[in-house]
């Protein structure tokens, strides 16, 4: 019982960092976008690709969309630097869930909830482990983070998972980046 509240408590802090620094971000763009050549993408697009990056990275440890973190970066990076970098903490993020599963405890959650789903689920990622990896992570209803976790658990080939992450997420997010530029310089937002 005391194991669990701490887990708790940690991902709670874990989400909360991440969302304080999201919105210290938008807060300090906003409050230089007054200046001449304001706003955080022209203080140093450097800093802003290292911080991008660096949330890119942790993002999987919240179990958050990244559909979010891709709507903030529209704002501020170009779409082929955006994409580049996605694709970059996405694949770490993907990496760190693959060892780091136990720490989320997703495995045991799930196998006491829908114990018939994660049999079939598992079964069927041992037979067609690439294109149920692809899939996943392509659709944006599911978290990419959940088939990482379940990799890491069944022990699953490293290299089959990062590169089917590569591929769905790589074609979601394109569509997301590519197709969420055009959207918001449209509107007037955006690079």
């Amino acid at each position: 019982m005391g194991n669990e509240i701490t887990m708790s408590r940690g991902k709670a802090f874990i989400v909360i960092a991440w969302l304080a620094l999201v919105a210290s971000t938008l807060c300090f763009h906003y409050a230089h976008a007054s200046l001449p050549g304001g706003g955080l993408a022209s203080v140093s697009m450097l800093w802003a690709c290292v911080f991008y990056l660096l949330v890119g990275c942790m993002h999987g440890f919240t179990f958050m969309p990244l559909t979010i973190l891709i709507g903030f970066g529209i704002l501020f990076l170009h779409p082929v630097t955006l994409f580049i970098l996605t694709m970059i903490g996405t694949l770490v993020s993907s990496l760190a869930l693959y060892y780091f599963y136990s720490l989320f405890e997703v495995y045991e959650r799930f196998q006491r909830r829908n114990k018939k789903h994660l049999d079939a689920l598992q079964s069927g990622m041992k037979e067609f482990e690439l294109p149920i990896i692809i899939g996943w992570s392509f659709c944006p209803m599911l978290p990419t983070d959940i088939v990482c976790c379940l990799s890491g658990v069944m022990k699953l080939s490293l290299s089959k998972l990062l590169f089917g992450v590569l591929i769905g997420e790589g074609i979601c997010c394109a569509i997301y980046i590519f197709c969420g530029n055009q959207l918001f310089r449209f509107l007037g937002f955006g690079m």
